[in-house]
């Protein structure tokens, strides 16, 4: 009975959940893209509603997975919906391009801009060399919380996410303060409106910064197994933090908008950084201590979420043994964790930055995103009723929904001139013949559907 009790506060809450949720999507694209999404549409009104749209698309994604979750309370999360859908080669796929590139190299991304803006508050005293290596013992630092516990993860993660949404909170409010002031009163600009169909394509387009920046809402799937009662607590998680989060770009975007203006917001590379500086004398040094924070954070998640992924491919005989060994006396999957972390310690010291290839890579996550998400159409004709402990509301509306925007999304992101196909098709190559190898290995006989 005690061993229960022990067990059972290991586990993370609701809150803890919703952090990881928050904290997933809040990273550094509330802060780096609203000005692409401004320079692809250029009208104040339109820039608004397009953060609305990938609000309510990630809502919608949330509400597919908080099914899937319900059927499919396990460790892994997308890993186990795509298993149970195609077969365990396609889910092999999706897990080997999350540690081959996605996670590993965003991890790495994440903790050199990190090290670089905690640098420039500092005014710049470490050199290229220093910079590097104070990102590696943030992964360092990541790793060992992790290794040590769920419950200790946890309590991190709450912190780092709510100095997180503090920070972006007295950024709104300042901003909207200075809105309402006399002379902060912004004069309407006069820029050239665009045709429809410029516009509506400018729209289209804007969707791809904006769904980058709602990436990570499917986090708080991968934690399942580690969740108190997961089949009600990650997707109630998931719907509060994506509503949550929604919530604080739109306002975001409402104070940058009318603090620099559409055409100042299109021409900034920072735009948090310009707007605090112009609303208070050296503000913007405190946006960056927010981004430091905001961008550790992230790394932060990513270090304890996705080694669930290749902790599940190992249970399942397609990845080392060993990775699926958890600790003795922290019950965490230790070995996956320090697998992830080495390699993206490999990727920061011969690349340091990853941002370009992520964003290659990103293409097909969503190719991901989008199969396992369409698995509730199968599920519905397999499953019986009984089955489930949460059903989408509107029947196949939501899901078609979700669908037939990321599948704009994918058409969008081709459409822009990215080529990110090729490099992701290698990549799934690579991983083929990687599965191969431990089928082989391992004498399994897998069935694709």
């Amino acid at each position: 009975m005690a061993k229960l009790k022990e067990n059972s506060t290991r586990k993370i809450s609701v809150f803890g959940l919703t952090m990881v949720v928050v904290g997933a999507c809040i990273g550094s694209g509330i802060f780096l893209s609203p000005q692409s999404v401004a320079r692809y549409i250029g009208e104040e009104s339109f820039i608004l509603w397009a953060w609305l749209i990938g609000g309510g698309v990630a809502f919608c994604g949330a509400l597919t997975y908080s099914e899937l979750v319900g059927l499919f309370p396990k460790a892994g999360g997308i890993y186990v919906f795509l298993k149970e859908t195609y077969g365990k080669r396609m889910a092999f796929l999706y897990g080997w391009i999350v540690l081959s590139v996605i996670t590993s190299g965003s991890i790495a991304a994440l903790v050199i801009a990190s090290s670089s803006y905690f640098n420039t508050l500092l005014g710049s005293p470490f050199s290229q060399q220093e910079v590097l290596l104070i990102a590696l013992l943030m992964i360092a630092f990541n790793t060992l919380i992790h290794v040590r516990g769920i419950k200790l993860g946890e309590i991190f993660i709450n912190i780092l996410s709510v100095l997180k949404i503090l920070g972006i909170f007295v950024l709104i409010a300042a901003g909207l303060f200075f809105i309402n002031k006399e002379n902060g009163e912004l004069i309407p600009e006069a820029l050239p409106r665009k045709s429809n169909g410029d516009l509506w394509i400018g729209v289209a387009l804007s969707m791809i910064p904006v769904m980058w920046s709602f990436g990570g809402f499917q986090h708080a799937s991968f934690l399942a197994a580690d969740a108190k009662n997961p089949k009600r607590s990650v997707p109630m998680a998931m719907l509060i933090g994506v509503a949550f989060v929604t919530l604080c770009y739109w306002l975001c975007n409402y104070t940058y908008i009318n603090v620099l203006g559409v055409e100042g917001l299109m021409n900034s590379t920072k735009p948090a950084v310009d707007a605090m500086n112009k609303i208070v004398s050296r503000g913007g040094t405190l946006v960056s201590l927010l981004i430091v924070v905001s961008t550790f954070g992230s790394a932060f998640i990513f270090t304890m979420s996705a080694p669930r992924i290749y902790y599940a491919m190992s249970k399942d005989q397609v990845f080392f043994k060993w990775t699926a060994k958890r600790h003795k006396k922290y019950d965490t999957p230790a070995n996956a964790i320090l697998v992830q972390s080495f390699w993206s310690a490999v990727l920061l010291v011969f690349w340091g930055s990853f941002e370009n290839l992520i964003n290659y890579v990103t293409f097909i996550e969503w190719i991901f995103l989008l199969l396992s998400g369409i698995g509730v159409f199968y599920f519905r004709k397999v499953k019986d009723k009984a089955d489930y402990s949460f059903r989408i509301p509107l029947g196949p509306v939501i899901p078609s929904i979700f669908a037939l925007v990321v599948i704009g999304f994918l058409v969008a992101v081709l459409s822009d001139g990215n080529k990110p196909a090729l490099y992701g098709c290698i990549l799934l190559g690579v991983g083929l013949l990687v599965y191969e190898i431990f089928k082989r290995k391992n004498r399994l006989e897998i069935s694709n559907k």
